[in-house]
């Protein structure tokens, strides 16, 4: 969920606002995002000519790789210096960060092959400004980059993947680097076509309703757009929910852990539904890595057996001894659970409260406009189509569906760790 949650304990129940309501906003949002990518995909660097071939013994793949400290990235990073074929990862980090020692706690934590990270002359650190040209990175480092991955999103972030699409177009070699950018399934959350929602491109009204996804499909839009002024190859990988590491415990910053532990204070569970197309961290990355190839410009990176949503909560309100109610009711008992601690708090702020509480980010998460229908079905898990991924990912391919029971272990794993005994 978006990391800006000052404004949280403000929600309303959630329902159909103005962006949905009123063609002529939601027009005039539109056409804001759409200025956004053209902004972004403007003024392109020209490709140096005559450009020679890459060299014939270059040994392999060398990797450009943002984010490797988080959930999904550490899982990306293990999985490329697992690949024989990666000859070198530069992980980018912003200088001070102590990346390293940050990358090894991360490992551990995730349970992590760390012996991977002892192999320096395949796996380097680099200290970056992200708001320099071209990150402040030496000529050497940007001549051997073969592929960029995974940007976060918001404006600071659209300016660091302009500068990797700058970077990729100073290619000196005639084989342009490949980038590939993790998407969102969020920007489908307004998609107003029946499903599945394809693997292609999106009007920007799909994504309207969240920064997070607005900022995701603007990002969309421009590699597209550079894609078609250059002919830089580049590829969008819409990413669903990832549900844990190999141990299957979630990250607590996650909704459905949150959903967890909102229930020793709301006393229930929300009755959602929707396409549960949850993947692993693990296994994603393994499937991302192995679609990068692929000459489709967008795929969805979802389990392709998606189970219901509703059957997952049903066993997690089982396992907490907590019922399920209709979702507005669950709202409202969470809204005056936040309307009791922000009285309390006083003077701390809204932003304090969420800290000293996470689980009322949830008013946030689920209080964008048209995030839940009134059937309780969540907007941003309609079904998606995955022809596209399933066809260049053995791993996708190979996949079962999950099985209801999974929830039984997220649950144990969050106690075991005393997240739902905090707070």
């Amino acid at each position: 969920m978006p990391s800006d949650r000052s404004h949280i304990l403000e929600a309303r129940l959630p329902e159909r606002s103005t962006v949905f309501t009123d063609p002529d906003f939601t027009a005039a949002k539109a056409k804001e995002l759409e200025a956004l990518a053209n902004h972004y995909a403007a003024a392109l660097p020209l490709r140096p000519r005559p450009l020679p071939p890459r060299p014939a013994d270059a040994a392999g793949e060398v990797a450009l790789v943002t984010g490797t400290t988080g959930n999904f990235g550490s899982s990306l990073l293990e999985a490329l210096l697992a690949k024989d074929d990666v000859v070198r990862v530069y992980a980018l980090n912003r200088a001070g960060t102590n990346a390293p020692e940050r990358q090894r706690a991360a490992f551990q934590e995730r349970d992590l092959d760390e012996g991977l990270l002892d192999d320096a002359a395949r796996l380097r650190f680099l200290d970056v400004d992200f708001a320099a040209p071209r990150f402040g990175l030496d000529q050497a480092v940007l001549d051997e980059v073969s592929f960029g991955a995974p940007l976060a999103s918001f404006r600071v972030f659209l300016d660091a993947l302009r500068t990797l699409v700058d970077i990729a177009l100073a290619c000196p070699f005639a084989e342009s680097p490949k980038v590939q950018f993790v998407s969102s399934i969020g920007v489908v959350i307004n998609h107003p076509g029946p499903p599945p929602v394809g693997e292609t491109p999106l009007d920007a009204t799909s994504a309207l309703g969240s920064g997070y996804s607005e900022s995701k499909w603007v990002a969309e839009r421009m590699l597209l757009s550079v894609a078609v002024q250059t002919a830089l190859p580049v590829q969008v990988v819409r990413v669903g929910q990832l549900c844990g590491d190999r141990d299957g415990r979630w990250s607590e910053n996650e909704w459905f852990a949150l959903v967890a532990r909102a229930a020793r204070f709301t006393g229930c569970l929300p009755d959602l539904d929707g396409d549960a197309a949850f993947l692993y961290n693990h296994v994603a990355a393994a499937a991302l890595l192995e679609i990068r190839t692929a000459p489709a410009q967008v795929l969805h990176l979802v389990h392709p057996k998606p189970i219901s949503l509703r059957a997952l909560l049903a066993v997690a309100a089982r396992e907490l001894d907590v019922p399920r109610v209709p979702f507005f009711e669950w709202f409202s008992r969470l809204s005056t659970v936040g309307a009791a601690a922000t009285t309390e708090g006083g003077a701390r702020g809204a932003l304090s409260v969420v800290r000293s509480n996470p689980a009322l980010g949830l008013l946030g998460f689920f209080g964008a406009p048209g995030s839940v229908g009134r059937d309780g079905a969540m907007a941003s898990y309609v079904p998606l189509s995955t022809e596209e991924a399933v066809s260049a990912s053995a791993t996708l391919r190979a996949l079962t569906p999950l099985d209801a029971s999974v929830a039984v272990q997220w649950v144990a794993g969050w106690r075991a760790s005393g997240f739902l005994q905090e707070g």
